[in-house]
């Protein structure tokens, strides 16, 4: 899949070495911002965003609910 730069989120700079790949997720609905439209890519991640990540990756992979 191409994916088109054009940040999603105000705070991914299309420079970013993550950013493609934050893009993606992003367009796949894996990750979803905060209400200021922003990532926070250099912030920690909680269990509980991972948990979520990783069951909207499953969703995705079986074909979305």
């Amino acid at each position: 899949e191409v994916v088109t730069m054009g940040s999603v989120f105000k705070d991914v700079d299309d420079n970013r070495w993550s950013a493609k790949a934050i893009e993606r997720a992003a367009k796949l609905g894996v990750i979803v911002g905060d209400e200021k439209g922003n990532f926070n890519p250099t912030g920690n991640l909680t269990r509980e965003q991972a948990a979520v990540i990783a069951v909207r990756i499953i969703d995705a992979v079986k074909g979305g609910k």
